[in-house]
């Protein structure tokens, strides 16, 4: 019996790669910060990567953070915090970052956010469970512990982002995450 099985990625706001090439101006941690594995991995971040001042400022941006969190924050002149940005103003906050950084605790699917930062910002760090089952890995920095993350992240801030990437993410989002193209497999599929 032959299965009948077909990978159509998920469908997202974005229609072509919009990444800025040189250099942005900070780190970006970005999600919906009431969600515990959002809040938890901000808190690791905070706590393990910036805790101590690298001279390299970070935004933890996203709706709805816990006081818990907002207190933290308060503790670190070099890390800021966007309080529900609307989504104008967070992709803005995506494009300008020179680096996306993205954790999860769980592997759940492919992550919009992860998506979102491909199609506009420039340098993705994450971890093994945020890329996991994307096949985006190879347009990131995939880093687990504190340690490297922190080494990537001083690594990276003062590399320009180049065409060269761009044109990368291109060939890999425009077709595999391509709506357009996803949207035409679905309805073959379904005519079939």
């Amino acid at each position: 019996m032959k299965a009948n099985v077909h990978y159509i990625p998920p469908f997202h706001s974005n229609e072509r790669v919009e990444s800025q090439t040189g250099r942005g101006e900070f780190v970006l941690f970005h999600g919906k910060l009431s969600v515990p594995d959002n809040e938890l991995a901000a808190t690791w971040l905070i706590e393990e990567v910036f805790s101590s001042d690298l001279g390299i400022p970070f935004v933890i941006a996203g709706m709805n953070p816990t006081d818990r969190l907002k207190e933290l924050i308060g503790h670190h002149d070099h890390i800021k915090l966007v309080e529900n940005p609307g989504e104008r103003e967070m992709n803005d906050l995506i494009s300008r970052a020179h680096i996306n950084l993205l954790i999860a605790n769980q592997s759940a699917g492919v992550k919009l956010k992860l998506i979102n930062a491909l199609f506009k910002g420039r340098f993705c760090v994450v971890n093994d469970a945020m890329a996991s089952g994307s096949g985006l890995a190879k347009l990131c920095y995939v880093r687990n512990s504190a340690a490297a993350i922190r080494q990537t992240v001083e690594a990276l801030i003062n590399a320009p982002f180049e065409q060269s990437r761009v044109e990368e993410r291109k060939l890999v989002l425009e077709t595999t995450y391509s709506n357009a193209e996803n949207a035409e497999k679905l309805i073959s599929l379904i005519r079939n």
